[in-house]
């Protein structure tokens, strides 16, 4: 079968995933990230591309690329060839590291833009650990300098370094979502509740002592993508508990 041709951006902004083989895990101690990102540095400037934002996780690898010469193919292949023989040598394994598919989204608008650039610091949130405090990804390293990082264009858009952090948390609400062609198992749906509700199993929502309370986590779950539908389904809450604690967004 014909694979479908990758969709362009106008603007040369993509959101890029790349996933262990098998879901294996990509990394398996810190100084195995360092590296990565040290390639991925040489990538992007062989190639004449730009790293927008970043976020290293166990098995899988968000990238915020910025590639107007048209050679998203080649940092990505430049990556995954070197990162894999690395991987490979200082692990004893052998074989494919990475999927041999990267998924790619093309970045059209200001506003998805940032978006996205939230979307990928927020992926921590499903291992139950905040954006502010995970240390592989770029969101320290807006504060700071280096990182592997151009922060020119978001500052832009959001009026300086100063405003970073009112914007990260104003995007709670987003709907962005990089699809993976496929739907979230129900395991993976509570664990990514897990994260968003600080610790909480999403079971126990109903047992919170008022309605306050609740409201409250259903407007936190709702924030962080859960439909009106998986709420009642996850939580046993009732349909109409969940649409009224909704009201007020």
């Amino acid at each position: 079968m014909t694979r479908q041709a990758r969709a362009k951006s106008p603007y040369g902004y993509y959101h890029v995933m790349m996933r262990g083989c098998g879901k294996q895990y990509l990394f398996e101690e810190d100084y195995q990230r360092r590296f990565f990102l040290s390639v991925a540095g040489e990538a992007c400037s062989q190639y004449k591309a730009s790293l927008c934002a970043w976020c290293l996780m166990d098995n899988h690898v968000h990238m915020l690329l910025l590639d107007r010469e048209d050679h998203m193919w080649e940092v990505v292949h430049y990556v995954g060839t070197l990162y894999g023989q690395f991987f490979n040598k200082v692990t004893g394994r052998c074989g494919p590291v990475f999927q041999d598919r990267y998924k790619s989204k093309p970045i059209e608008s200001n506003d998805y833009f940032m978006q996205a650039i939230r979307y990928i610091h927020d992926n921590p949130i499903e291992l139950g650990c905040r954006p502010e405090n995970y240390p592989w990804s770029s969101y320290q390293a807006y504060f700071g300098e280096g990182g592997h990082l151009d922060r020119n264009v978001l500052f832009s858009l959001i009026g300086g370094q100063g405003n970073f952090e009112s914007f990260s948390k104003s995007g709670r609400k987003d709907t962005y979502v990089l699809n993976s062609g496929r739907s979230m198992t129900v395991f993976e749906q509570k664990r990514k509740a897990r994260g968003v509700l600080d610790g909480m199993d999403v079971c126990d929502v109903m047992g919170l002592p008022g309605p306050f309370e609740r409201a409250d986590a259903v407007r936190r779950l709702y924030g962080a993508g859960f439909s009106e539908r998986q709420i009642v389904r996850l939580t046993g809450l009732g349909r109409y508990v969940v649409q009224n604690a909704l009201k007020s967004l």
